[in-house]
């Protein structure tokens, strides 16, 4: 990360472990041990990725809900464009070559029978692929939208199983098994489109 300009995650972990190992003998030595293994592998990422000379594309979510896709779309654009490096991230890249990931979301509404406690949920999603700022040689690829969309079709009435069962959590339950359903149909479908785009 820190070599694409990013910020990078694991320096707070780095704080926090010098800063336990102060309090705990054990903790130190084992941190010790592990230091400099971990500082070599960190090192040997940081120069792969400054001497990459693979031209960098940023794979954005336009919308909070298109991070659901973000992860198998940039897999998908590595396998078919490998003269790239496409990496995803949440961090304003303004002005950089950028795929954005544009999503339109719908919700259901889980009513429960017994207690009508209501709690929306995603329950459909449409994708579309739109290039900015990126080599002409790539955005031709990208004239003919690449785009897909799912519906769950979610039940509107969830029943309580048991007495101690919270509605919210069992409408919960059902909404992440719609979610998982989403990101399964979604990624297949992006990824034959990717694959396909000529």
């Amino acid at each position: 990360d820190r070599a694409r300009g990013l910020a990078a995650p694991y320096s707070s972990l780095h704080r926090e472990l010098a800063w336990v190992s102060a309090e705990s003998p054990a903790v130190a030595t084992r941190w010790a041990a592990l230091a400099s293994e971990l500082a070599r592998i960190e090192q040997a990422a940081f120069e792969r990725e400054s001497n990459d000379p693979r031209p960098l594309v940023w794979v954005r979510p336009k919308q909070e809900d298109g991070v659901i896709v973000m992860g198998c779309v940039a897999s998908a654009l590595r396998t078919r464009f490998p003269a790239y490096r496409w990496v995803e991230t949440g961090a304003d890249r303004e002005g950089e070559p950028t795929l954005w990931i544009v999503a339109r979301a719908g919700n259901d509404t889980y009513s429960n029978t017994r207690t009508h406690e209501k709690l929306e949920m995603l329950s459909a999603l449409e994708v579309q692929l739109v290039p900015e700022h990126v080599p002409p040689e790539l955005a031709k690829h990208f004239r003919k939208p690449i785009s897909a969309g799912h519906s769950t079709r979610s039940p509107t009435e969830i029943a309580s199983v048991t007495g101690n069962t919270a509605p919210v959590m069992e409408a919960t339950k059902v909404g992440m098994r719609k979610l998982e359903q989403l990101e399964s149909v979604l990624c297949e479908s992006l990824g034959r489109a990717i694959a396909a785009a000529r």
